[in-house]
């Protein structure tokens, strides 16, 4: 969920904190050597998020776009993206190739661009504890296909009309390149 975010927010790096520090802070590898919780919980976002890497590594991050919860009481992030909308470019969001989007719970969408293709970092930001699916239905400007990749899988996708619903498990995200 948090390098999904990261991710659509542009992120080139993910760093982890190997060992413990003097503080109580913990990392994932205890002060004897042996793994502990967290090392499991990295293992398996590299295993989820490693296989995106070539294809996002080909596009450039352009923006970041929050998508709030089409019913106002279940928008859990207010204060973030209320941040969020006043540190983005929103003479850039014009650019965006979506002609309408709306979500059941939070979301965000990173806009990635390779030339004159765009490509688009779709996350469920609703937080994973609540295990909440989320629905996303996004449509697209004179586009009628898409490549979809999650995880380690790529689909090509029919859009109807240019559109398309996502359903997004908890902490969950795709990368989807409109044609």
């Amino acid at each position: 969920y948090n390098l999904y975010s990261g991710l659509s927010m542009g992120a080139r790096l993910i760093e982890y904190f190997c060992y413990r520090s003097i503080s109580t802070v913990t990392g994932i590898v205890n002060h004897d050597g042996s793994v502990n919780e967290r090392y499991g919980f990295t293992k398996e976002a590299n295993r989820r998020v490693l296989p995106l890497q070539d294809v996002l590594s080909n596009f450039e991050w352009q923006n970041f776009y929050p998508v709030r919860a089409d019913i106002s009481n279940e928008i859990e992030n207010q204060e973030a993206f209320d941040n969020i909308d006043s540190m983005i470019d929103k003479n850039n969001l014009g650019c965006l190739n979506i002609n309408q989007v709306s979500s059941r719970l939070d979301a965000s969408i990173g806009y990635f661009k390779n030339n004159n293709q765009d490509a688009y970092f779709i996350v469920n930001q609703s937080a994973p504890i609540k295990n909440q699916i989320n629905t996303i239905n996004i449509s697209f400007k004179d586009c009628n296909q898409a490549l979809l990749y999650h995880e380690d899988s790529v689909q090509f996708i029919k859009l109807i009309n240019g559109a398309y619903r996502l359903n997004l498990k908890p902490g969950d995200a795709y990368f989807l390149i409109p044609a």
